[in-house]
């Protein structure tokens, strides 16, 4: 059985904003794929609070000398591993893992929300592990989506793009983030939200990992889906209805269609 030693995991996320004037902007400090948080924003930075950091987290500083609507951040990630036993062989290896993510996002109004985010996810001192998905995927479009309405405030917002889905903790649907390339998709969706309850209605695409820069996502390979969130209806626990619905043409790139006929019937 594969065993997978990880000997480092550094993760370093350096992005800090500020609410200005009441206005707020999206938190490039999270992942805004949240099913929950699609546009959360910035914690608020008291003056002065963390000025001490500033040598550390240089875009701290830059975030407060621009507009309030407009916000850079960035993500760093790399890890060492060692593992044994590859496709149930003798054969072993040892390889540094790498990813870096730089996001921006702007907010010109409450309900108006444009963001982006690209991503460059590779493995090095590799002898036996592909240099392709999901170790590797070089300079790609991970997230770039405009969103109509704010999902912390109001009844409802829409989005369209391309986005990270996270459901049901990311046991339904997520991105897997311990790989170092990922999963994203071409959406779009709708969020009725109040006070304890969430449902979110979408159309999407799984984005492919064929190492382009935009990754066109194979027709007819979509996913539809209806997801609830209830917290009032059993007490001290969280309702999650959902409705998944797959479909997909034969294809040579989907290993679940091949020989096996279609899944759009």
């Amino acid at each position: 059985m594969r065993r997978c030693i990880v000997l480092v995991l550094f993760l370093v996320s350096c992005v800090v904003g500020q609410n200005v004037d009441a206005q707020t902007t999206p938190d490039l400090n999270a992942d805004s794929g949240s099913s929950a948080n699609s546009a959360a924003p910035v914690p608020s930075d008291p003056a002065g609070a963390n000025d001490s950091l500033d040598w550390l987290f240089p875009l701290h500083r830059l975030n407060r000398s621009l507009p309030s609507w407009f916000r850079i951040g960035g993500e760093y990630r790399g890890r060492l591993e060692g593992p044994t036993g590859i496709g149930f062989t003798g054969t072993n290896d040892f390889y540094f893992l790498d990813r870096l993510r730089v996001k921006m996002g702007i907010k010109p109004k409450e309900w108006l929300l444009f963001y982006g985010e690209v991503q460059d996810a590779r493995i090095f001192f590799n002898h036996h592990i592909a240099n392709a998905n999901p170790y590797e995927d070089k300079w790609t479009l991970w997230q770039a989506y405009s969103q109509v309405g704010n999902s912390e405030t109001g009844w409802a917002d829409a989005l369209a793009g391309r986005q990270v889905l996270r459901f049901g903790d990311e046991r339904v649907i997520g991105p897997s983030e311990w790989l170092n390339v990922g999963r994203t998709f071409n959406v779009a969706r709708v969020d009725l939200h109040h006070p304890g309850y969430e449902v979110s209605v979408f159309a999407s695409s799984v984005v492919p990992g064929d190492n382009s820069d935009l990754h066109s996502a194979l027709r007819g390979n979509n996913l539809y889906g209806i997801y609830g969130s209830f917290q009032n209806i059993v007490p001290k626990a969280d309702f999650e209805p959902y409705v998944l619905w797959r479909v997909a043409p034969s294809s040579s790139e989907l290993s679940e269609t091949l020989n096996r006929g279609h899944l759009n019937e």
